[in-house]
């Protein structure tokens, strides 16, 4: 059975009108798509600055709460302090032209010794670990004139995970958690840093 060309050609122009059919159908979805995924990106965007709003703000209830507690007591591990500070910031140059830029949440100081508190919401061991790695050190590079004095170290949080509290132990890190309407210390066996 043969096939006039007129039949090829009214074929061809029926799949040509389809396909035509078919990439508009194409073009129209995909550009809903890239709309809706716009739109949804967009709602991703809010909601993460709200977490991160929320994050921010749980983080300052709990470094006031500790420091209006600590100002208010003036003393950890028996230990008696003169001034209780928050959001201490400093900045030195290195010696290899590195800067070195830290920030502590409560610093308790007196004649001898200070204490340094980090404060979360959430205390994780990763937290204790940091804190156990960096804080003191930095602290003396960054104010040396309290080089010599007795560096105490202690870490708060509304919610204190029970690992955090087993590496607090091992570091000989003070532990500040709430309990009920009051704060709870664990301040025995406290290093001296």
């Amino acid at each position: 059975m043969a096939v006039t060309l007129e039949e090829v050609n009214a074929k061809f122009e029926r799949v040509a009108t389809l396909a035509e059919l078919n990439k508009k159908s194409l073009d129209k979805m995909r550009e809903e798509l890239l709309c809706r995924y716009e739109n949804l990106d967009t709602a991703i965007l809010g909601v993460k600055g709200e977490l991160k709003g929320i994050s921010k703000s749980n983080e300052m209830i709990s470094e006031d709460y500790f420091y209006e507690s600590l100002n208010e007591s003036r003393a950890f591990a028996g230990i008696h302090f003169d001034d209780v500070q928050r959001n201490i910031k400093g900045k030195v140059k290195l010696k290899d032209g590195t800067t070195l830029v830290d920030e502590y949440d409560t610093v308790m100081y007196n004649d001898t010794a200070i204490c340094i508190v980090e404060v979360k919401y959430r205390v994780r061991e990763s937290d204790v670990e940091e804190i156990a790695n960096r804080s003191a050190t930095n602290f003396k590079k960054l104010f040396p004139y309290y080089a010599n004095y007795k560096i105490y170290l202690a870490v708060g949080g509304l919610t204190v995970e029970k690992t955090a509290v087993e590496s607090a132990k091992r570091h000989g890190i003070g532990v500040l958690r709430l309990r009920g309407d009051a704060v709870e210390a664990y301040d025995k066996n406290l290093k001296i840093y």
